[in-house]
Parts: C-alpha cells; sequence; structure tokens
C-alpha cells in the first residue's frame, strides 16, 4: 500500500503547469500544502444559528449574486435554505504511519470511532450528505484509479458511483440527489455531477487542458457552484450556474482554492497560498468582497481545507506543517479562539448537518438554555472550568430586547455565560459588562494552581485591549455560579486594581503611554505582573517615563490579591517588559488588535 507521502506527489499531476524536472521539490511543497485538512470544533450541541428563513435566505443568495456574479439560472429553482444543526465531525486521518482512515468524533473532539468504510482503497476526502446520513467518500485504491464511494453513516452498503485520475472532494446537491466532483480524464481536467446511486454521470462547463480543476461545490440552495482551478500563477476561485454557464472568478489573490459555501450562501471560506510553505484561511462574500484573513500563523504552517459548520457559527480546517497533514482544529469564523480536536494525520474533514430542534426558527438571537436568548454571541469551547476533565463552553453576548429585537452593543445588556457541565447549555451567567464592544470569550488557564480553569474575557477592543476576569463560585448551600474575580487589596491606582471592583488586564497602548501582562511561576503558583508605563516625565521629548508595576495572585478566597507594587524610572527609549507579548499563564494577551 502506498504511503502517504506517494498520495502526495500524486497531486503533482494536478499541477497548474507542466512538470519541471528541476523544480520537483518546491512543487511538491505548493501540492502538498493543498492537502492539509483539519479543523477545530468546539461542543455546539445542536445550537441552531438563525438563517435568513428559507425565502429569505434565498433571496439573500440571488441579491447578492445579481451584484455582478452570475444570475440564477432559468430552469432551475432554488432549494430552501434551512436551518441545521452540528452533528459529529468525520476526519481521513493517517495514525502512526498506517493505512488513511475515517474517524469521527463529537465537535468537542469526544467519543472518537473509527468508520469501517468497505471500500475497496483508504478513504481521503468524505462529504456528508445533507440530511446528515450518508457519506460520499474519495478513496485511494491501490493502484489507481481514484474513485468516489457513496455509504452510509457507519460504512456499509458502499457503492462505487464514480472513478478516474485526480478524482476530488465530492459535494452533495442540497437535496441530497446528486453529487459534484472534478475529475481529469482523456478530455482533460472537468467538472462532473453523477447521480447519487451512480447514474447519469455528465460534465458541465468546459474541460480545461494544462491546467486543472481542483474542487466542485453547490450552493446551499443548489443554483450555484464554486470551484477552483488553475491559472498562470496559481489557483483561483470561480463561481458558474450550476448547468455550467456564466463563469465568474470571485477571489483576488494568485493562488486561492479550497472554497466551502457558509450555510446560508453569503459567504465563502478559503485557503490562500503565502509566500513559501505558508496557507492560510480567508473569507470573502460570494461576489467577492469583503475579503477577511481568518488565520496567521506564519512561515511552515499551512492552514488548508477551510469548512464551515452546519449551524453557521464556526469553521474548522487543518492546521498543517510545510503542506503535509495536521491538526483538526475549530475557530470562530472570525478567527477567533481556534481549538484543536484532533492531533496529527487528517487530511480530509467534513462536519454532519442534522435537522433543527423543534422551536420557533424567527426569533433572532441564540437559545443557550437561559430565560432570554443571547444575540451577537460568542463562544469559546473545551473550558474546565471545575477543574473535573467537563469540556463546557462560554459565551458573551448581548440580551434580547423585550420587544424581540436585538439591540446594538453599544446599548445592549452585555451578559458572560458559562456551561460548565458539558451538555451545551449555560448552568449561570453574569452581568451587565459595561463598555464590552466587540467582546468574547477569549481564553482559558488556571490561575492559582488547583486544577481548574478560570475564563478570560475581551472586553474592550482598540489599541488597549482590556481583560476580564471570570471563575466559577460557590456559596454554602449553593450552585456554582460564574462571577468576575475581584480585586482584594490595591495595586497601583493607575492600572486600575481598586479592592472590590473585577480586575481588568490591559494590553497595547500609544505613543503615550503602554501596558503588558507577563506571569511568574505558571503552572504551579502563578502570579500575574500587569505593567504600566506613564506618559513621559516631562512631556512630549523627554528621555525618561515612570512604570508602575502590579504583581497579581489569586488566592483560595477566590480573590485576587496584589503581592506587591513598584514604581521606577526607565528611559523613554527603553520598551522594558511593557511590550512583552509572549504567553501570560497559558493566555497569549496581544498588545494591539
Amino acid at each position: 500500500m502506498p504511503d502517504l507521502d506517494e498520495y502526495l506527489r500524486n497531486e503533482l499531476r494536478r499541477s497548474v503547469a507542466p512538470v519541471d524536472v528541476n523544480d520537483v521539490s518546491s512543487r511538491i511543497d505548493r501540492r502538498r500544502t493543498r492537502r492539509s485538512r483539519l479543523r477545530k470544533a468546539q461542543s455546539v450541541a445542536l445550537t441552531v444559528v438563525v438563517l435568513a428563513g428559507t425565502i429569505g435566505g434565498v433571496a439573500v443568495l440571488s441579491s447578492v449574486f445579481r451584484k455582478g456574479s452570475p444570475a440564477p439560472i432559468g430552469d432551475t429553482s432554488p432549494f430552501p435554505i434551512v436551518p441545521k444543526a452540528n452533528g459529529v465531525i468525520v476526519a481521513a486521518q493517517q495514525a502512526r504511519g498506517g493505512p488513511l482512515q475515517l474517524v469521527s468524533m463529537n465537535p468537542d473532539g469526544s467519543d472518537r470511532q473509527v468508520i469501517q468504510t468497505r471500500a475497496t482503497g483508504d478513504p481521503w476526502l468524505p462529504a456528508w450528505s445533507p440530511d446528515g446520513t450518508r457519506l460520499a467518500v474519495a478513496v485511494f485504491p491501490d493502484p489507481e484509479p481514484r474513485a468516489i464511494w457513496v455509504m452510509d453513516a457507519d460504512g456499509a452498503n458502499a457503492v462505487k458511483i464514480a472513478e478516474g485520475d485526480d478524482v476530488s472532494r465530492p459535494s452533495w446537491s442540497p437535496d441530497g440527489t446528486e453529487i459534484a466532483y472534478a475529475i481529469d480524464g482523456k478530455q482533460g481536467s472537468s467538472i462532473h455531477i453523477v447521480n447519487a446511486d451512480g447514474s447519469g454521470d455528465r460534465m458541465i462547463g468546459d474541460a480545461i487542458q494544462g491546467k486543472d480543476y481542483f474542487s466542485a461545490s453547490f450552493s446551499p440552495d443548489g443554483t450555484h457552484i464554486v470551484y477552483d482551478k488553475g491559472t498562470d500563477s496559481g489557483f483561483g476561485i470561480f463561481v458558474m450556474n450550476a448547468d455550467g454557464s456564466d463563469l465568474l472568478r470571485i477571489s483576488t489573490g494568485p493562488s486561492d482554492y479550497n472554497p466551502s459555501w457558509s450555510p446560508d450562501g453569503t459567504r465563502v471560506v478559503f485557503t490562500r497560498q503565502e509566500q513559501g510553505a505558508e496557507s492560510d484561511i480567508y473569507v470573502m462574500d460570494v461576489d467577492g468582497s469583503n475579503e477577511s484573513r481568518l488565520t496567521s500563523n506564519g512561515p511552515g504552517v499551512t492552514n488548508l481545507n477551510p469548512e464551515w459548520s452546519p449551524d453557521g457559527t464556526e469553521i474548522a480546517y487543518v492546521a498543517g506543517v510545510t503542506g503535509g497533514p495536521g491538526s483538526l482544529v475549530v475557530m470562530n469564523t472570525d478567527g477567533s479562539q481556534p481549538v484543536t480536536i484532533l492531533d496529527g494525520g487528517v487530511i480530509g474533514i467534513s462536519w454532519q448537518p442534522l435537522t433543527a430542534p423543534d422551536g420557533p426558527t424567527d426569533l433572532p438571537g441564540l437559545d443557550i438554555g437561559l430565560d432570554f436568548r443571547l444575540c451577537r454571541a460568542n463562544r469559546l469551547s473545551g473550558v474546565d472550568m471545575l477543574g473535573n476533565g467537563t469540556a463546557g463552553s462560554a459565551w458573551t453576548g448581548v440580551r434580547l430586547k423585550p420587544d424581540g429585537s436585538c439591540p446594538s452593543e453599544f446599548e445592549g445588556f452585555n451578559v458572560v455565560a458559562v456551561d460548565h457541565t458539558g451538555d451545551g447549555l449555560a448552568d449561570s451567567w453574569w452581568g451587565p459588562m459595561q463598555y464590552c464592544v466587540g467582546c468574547k470569550p477569549f481564553d482559558a488557564t488556571d490561575l492559582n494552581g488547583d486544577g481548574s480553569e478560570e475564563l478570560v474575557v475581551l472586553a474592550q477592543w482598540g489599541t488597549t485591549p482590556q481583560y476580564l476576569l471570570f471563575s466559577i463560585q460557590v456559596g454554602p448551600g449553593k450552585e456554582p455560579k460564574v462571577r468576575p474575580i475581584l480585586v482584594a487589596s490595591p495595586g497601583h491606582p493607575q492600572a486600575g486594581f481598586r479592592p472590590g471592583e473585577p480586575v481588568a488586564l490591559w494590553t497595547g497602548g500609544d505613543e503615550g503611554f503602554s501596558a503588558s501582562v507577563r506571569c511568574e511561576g505558571y503552572p504551579g503558583t502563578p502570579i500575574l505582573v500587569a505593567t504600566w508605563s506613564d506618559h513621559p516625565i516631562d512631556g512630549p521629548g523627554s528621555e525618561t517615563k515612570e512604570v508602575h508595576e502590579t504583581r497579581l495572585r489569586l488566592e483560595s478566597d477566590g480573590l485576587m490579591h496584589a503581592v506587591d507594587s513598584s514604581d521606577s524610572t526607565r528611559p523613554t527609549s527603553d520598551p522594558g517588559p511593557a511590550t512583552w507579548t509572549g504567553p501570560a499563564c497559558g493566555v497569549r494577551f496581544w498588545p494591539a488588535f
């Protein structure tokens, strides 16, 4: 059986120009970069995203495409876009140098199981059917050609429906009756649609020679297909009608690929090749506008193959190294809170869509089990705030207004909510938080060495981000509740540490002052060191500045105690610890956003 490197080398056949024998190694890296697949998945517990609605969602998608994109095809009626909930994630993983296998797991990485595919060859690229009951899988036989198999969720009743050179990841039509895929054949590289039982295979659009299609995916309403194909510079992302007409390039980078639709059909997430062995995840509107970068991990890190969660709240991807297989990571749709749920060897991934639970879907906001819905919600998963190994979640958001509308962040009642039992529903909440514009659960770490994690909430954006600390507090005869950690004894008043007030940590600054956080004694007896540098003593042009430092320790009483404070004078040219940007007690407090 060929090993994984051989699989990756086979990808050279899909390169965007004829093979240059003097440049094989660099092109292997480039092709391998496009094959790592992993996604951070956080605990969702069937959370439902409130989409535009069946008719509204279709209207949104159609209106977007009227902005210079292909018009919907005349003889194809759009399928309804309906809310979905998050099921398990399936990943193709090579474990310990062995063969590829399909592994399923909950979105928090728990309940990991191997799926016996019963297909001839190694599974490579899986895709869940829209109802979450079947899998279409691109498989590597030995020897080739590759093939696409359709099977039940447990791998049973596997049927080969297509085969050919370089068959790509499959994509189901919204009603589950057809599958789109790219393939290389005698006519060149082309995109095909085949019935889910293997009948009616047909090519759409044109076959191309010398350059290749890599993937093709149905839009959530079935009217369009997004795909990537070779260009003179690398790869580009295009969209066309589902019958192959009205082609339009929507990406702007020299080498963009791995496109994936958002569940409401309004956005596309994709991979962009950076310099050398580096790639990152980007997102854009379906007409190519409002492009945004979601990851930035530097040279040697190849973030690939992003896929939206069925409920639209998260994005999964593969975090590889120099183009090789990687780990499965899940992050929020703005790129925040990446969490690894499966380490190493991952290539292809797919997130199972489930029927949304019964209940009203026309209300705005998110239902997390409280007596109110949460608007503008941000979530962090994998939080163990009781120290018992339970992977819970934390949310920030704004309470739904009494009239049923979502307030703005400026006028809303901002809250922090925590699920510490791991059932996906909030067990307690605290609020209001003032000045919480763009706030979100930022990270969690053990700040007192007792085995439980404290929650770090980013409470204020800008050049001087502010972070608040929360813990689960238990009173005599009372249920555990999330509460802010308060200051017990004062630090330097200019640094904001006043008895009885929530601990507020600042980083960043401007040309007049700066602030930072570092850590000592972690993980056994952690001490947070907050540094605040004032304006130059004698105004602009001064050669000296004042630096105030407070060392803080979280004690068993649940309060933050100031161990000591100090003032010093330093040269203005000396950045000192106020610009320190490394992890503080396991949390990377960024100096600015």
